[in-house]
Protein backbone atom coordinates (compact mmCIF):
# COMPACT_ATOMS: atom_id res chain seq x y z
CA UNK A 1 0.00 0.00 0.00
CA UNK A 2 3.20 2.69 0.63
CA UNK A 3 3.72 1.95 -2.85
CA UNK A 4 0.73 3.25 -4.18
CA UNK A 5 0.82 7.44 -5.27
CA UNK A 6 -1.14 9.92 -3.57
CA UNK A 7 -1.61 12.60 -6.56
CA UNK A 8 -2.90 10.35 -9.66
CA UNK A 9 -2.74 13.54 -11.35
CA UNK A 10 0.15 15.62 -10.43
CA UNK A 11 1.14 18.35 -7.92
CA UNK A 12 -0.65 20.90 -7.08
CA UNK A 13 2.79 22.88 -8.18
CA UNK A 14 2.40 21.45 -11.43
CA UNK A 15 -1.34 22.45 -11.57
CA UNK A 16 -0.46 26.09 -11.08
CA UNK A 17 2.26 26.17 -13.30
CA UNK A 18 0.20 24.49 -16.23
CA UNK A 19 -2.69 26.85 -15.37
CA UNK A 20 -0.23 30.00 -15.26
CA UNK A 21 1.08 29.15 -18.89
CA UNK A 22 -2.37 28.42 -20.14
CA UNK A 23 -3.94 31.78 -18.50
CA UNK A 24 -0.67 33.66 -19.78
CA UNK A 25 -0.36 31.88 -23.30
CA UNK A 26 -4.09 32.82 -23.83
CA UNK A 27 -3.50 36.42 -23.02
CA UNK A 28 0.26 36.72 -25.10
CA UNK A 29 -1.58 34.64 -27.72
CA UNK A 30 -4.44 37.70 -28.00
CA UNK A 31 -2.09 40.16 -27.14
CA UNK A 32 1.12 39.93 -29.84
CA UNK A 33 -1.59 39.67 -32.74
CA UNK A 34 -3.96 42.68 -31.45
CA UNK A 35 -0.52 45.24 -30.59
CA UNK A 36 1.41 44.83 -33.62
CA UNK A 37 -0.24 46.17 -35.91
CA UNK A 38 -1.77 48.91 -33.24
CA UNK A 39 2.15 50.02 -32.73
CA UNK A 40 3.38 49.52 -36.60
CA UNK A 41 0.18 51.67 -37.77
CA UNK A 42 0.56 53.92 -34.67
CA UNK A 43 4.22 55.04 -35.75
CA UNK A 44 3.62 55.07 -39.48
CA UNK A 45 0.27 57.65 -38.64
CA UNK A 46 3.05 59.52 -36.82
CA UNK A 47 6.27 59.17 -39.18
CA UNK A 48 3.68 60.42 -42.18
CA UNK A 49 1.54 62.53 -40.52
CA UNK A 50 2.79 65.74 -42.42
CA UNK A 51 1.81 63.83 -45.51
CA UNK A 52 -1.40 62.57 -44.24
CA UNK A 53 -4.54 64.65 -45.95
CA UNK A 54 -8.31 65.03 -43.15
CA UNK A 55 -10.79 62.72 -44.47
CA UNK A 56 -14.37 64.62 -44.66
CA UNK A 57 -16.25 61.42 -43.53
CA UNK A 58 -19.51 63.36 -43.97
CA UNK A 59 -18.78 63.93 -47.79
CA UNK A 60 -16.92 60.29 -48.34
CA UNK A 61 -18.41 58.00 -50.61
CA UNK A 62 -17.11 54.71 -51.95
CA UNK A 63 -18.54 53.53 -55.19
CA UNK A 64 -16.56 50.43 -55.46
CA UNK A 65 -17.82 48.44 -52.47
CA UNK A 66 -20.45 45.53 -54.19
CA UNK A 67 -22.53 45.95 -50.03
CA UNK A 68 -22.74 42.13 -50.66
CA UNK A 69 -21.58 41.76 -46.67
CA UNK A 70 -24.67 44.35 -46.27
CA UNK A 71 -26.85 42.99 -47.55
CA UNK A 72 -30.14 45.07 -48.39
CA UNK A 73 -29.19 47.64 -45.82
CA UNK A 74 -27.08 49.36 -48.24
CA UNK A 75 -26.78 49.57 -51.96
CA UNK A 76 -25.03 51.58 -54.05
CA UNK A 77 -22.26 54.18 -53.06
CA UNK A 78 -21.89 54.53 -49.45
CA UNK A 79 -20.80 56.72 -47.30
CA UNK A 80 -17.71 56.90 -45.05
CA UNK A 81 -16.85 53.00 -43.26
CA UNK A 82 -13.62 52.34 -41.15
CA UNK A 83 -12.93 49.21 -43.24
CA UNK A 84 -14.62 48.38 -46.79
CA UNK A 85 -14.46 44.59 -47.94
CA UNK A 86 -15.96 43.18 -51.05
CA UNK A 87 -17.27 39.37 -51.16
CA UNK A 88 -14.34 38.09 -53.49
CA UNK A 89 -12.11 34.92 -53.67
CA UNK A 90 -9.33 37.80 -52.45
CA UNK A 91 -11.04 38.70 -49.64
CA UNK A 92 -11.49 34.97 -48.59
CA UNK A 93 -7.29 34.48 -49.11
CA UNK A 94 -6.87 37.50 -47.04
CA UNK A 95 -9.17 35.99 -44.39
CA UNK A 96 -7.77 32.60 -44.18
CA UNK A 97 -4.27 33.73 -44.14
CA UNK A 98 -4.95 36.16 -41.10
CA UNK A 99 -6.82 33.31 -39.03
CA UNK A 100 -3.93 30.93 -39.96
CA UNK A 101 -1.09 33.32 -39.02
CA UNK A 102 -3.59 34.12 -36.18
CA UNK A 103 -3.41 30.51 -34.63
CA UNK A 104 0.28 30.28 -35.32
CA UNK A 105 1.17 32.91 -33.20
CA UNK A 106 -1.36 31.93 -30.54
CA UNK A 107 0.23 28.48 -30.57
CA UNK A 108 3.78 29.63 -30.57
CA UNK A 109 3.41 31.17 -27.53
CA UNK A 110 1.59 28.75 -25.73
CA UNK A 111 4.19 26.15 -26.73
CA UNK A 112 6.59 28.62 -25.31
CA UNK A 113 5.00 29.13 -21.66
CA UNK A 114 4.68 26.20 -21.28
CA UNK A 115 7.89 25.38 -21.77
CA UNK A 116 9.36 28.28 -19.88
CA UNK A 117 7.02 27.51 -16.47
CA UNK A 118 8.19 23.60 -17.10
CA UNK A 119 11.80 24.84 -16.91
CA UNK A 120 12.61 23.32 -20.59
CA UNK A 121 12.68 26.55 -22.80
CA UNK A 122 16.17 27.18 -24.52
CA UNK A 123 16.86 31.21 -23.67
CA UNK A 124 18.42 31.32 -27.20
CA UNK A 125 15.84 29.59 -29.45
CA UNK A 126 13.58 31.83 -27.72
CA UNK A 127 15.59 35.38 -29.10
CA UNK A 128 15.34 33.40 -32.07
CA UNK A 129 11.29 33.39 -32.32
CA UNK A 130 11.55 36.83 -30.81
CA UNK A 131 13.51 38.07 -33.75
CA UNK A 132 11.65 36.29 -36.44
CA UNK A 133 7.98 37.95 -35.69
CA UNK A 134 8.25 41.13 -37.06
CA UNK A 135 9.02 39.23 -40.68
CA UNK A 136 6.16 37.02 -40.11
CA UNK A 137 4.10 39.82 -39.85
CA UNK A 138 5.35 41.83 -42.64
CA UNK A 139 4.98 38.87 -44.44
CA UNK A 140 1.32 38.64 -43.94
CA UNK A 141 0.74 42.59 -44.33
CA UNK A 142 2.72 42.01 -47.84
CA UNK A 143 0.33 39.06 -49.13
CA UNK A 144 -2.72 41.43 -47.83
CA UNK A 145 -1.77 44.21 -49.92
CA UNK A 146 -0.59 41.61 -52.20
CA UNK A 147 -4.14 40.65 -52.82
CA UNK A 148 -5.99 43.62 -51.78
CA UNK A 149 -4.53 45.87 -54.48
CA UNK A 150 -4.28 42.64 -57.35
CA UNK A 151 -0.80 43.41 -57.23
CA UNK A 152 1.29 40.98 -58.17
CA UNK A 153 4.77 41.69 -59.68
CA UNK A 154 6.85 40.76 -56.26
CA UNK A 155 4.52 37.80 -55.52
CA UNK A 156 6.78 34.67 -56.03
CA UNK A 157 9.69 36.30 -54.00
CA UNK A 158 7.27 37.28 -51.01
CA UNK A 159 6.46 33.67 -51.08
CA UNK A 160 10.05 32.26 -51.48
CA UNK A 161 10.83 34.32 -48.25
CA UNK A 162 7.36 33.15 -46.75
CA UNK A 163 8.59 29.87 -46.64
CA UNK A 164 12.23 30.12 -45.65
CA UNK A 165 10.73 32.10 -42.75
CA UNK A 166 8.15 29.48 -41.87
CA UNK A 167 10.98 26.63 -42.22
CA UNK A 168 13.26 28.39 -40.13
CA UNK A 169 10.89 29.78 -37.79
CA UNK A 170 9.28 25.91 -37.66
CA UNK A 171 12.73 24.17 -36.75
CA UNK A 172 13.30 27.19 -34.04
CA UNK A 173 10.22 26.25 -32.38
CA UNK A 174 10.61 22.62 -32.05
CA UNK A 175 14.42 23.71 -30.69
CA UNK A 176 12.88 25.68 -28.22
CA UNK A 177 12.68 22.31 -26.22
CA UNK A 178 15.70 21.33 -24.12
Amino acid sequence: MDQLPQHIHGSSTDKSKFLKSTVLGTVAGFLIPVLLPFFHLGIISHLWDEFNYKVDRKGCSCSCWDTIFKGIYERGPSGYKHIYFNITSNTFKIWMVTVLSILLIYESVKRTLRLHFSGQLRKSMLVLLIASVYPHYYSWWSYFNYWNDDFYRQWNHQLFFSITELISTLAVVYLLDK
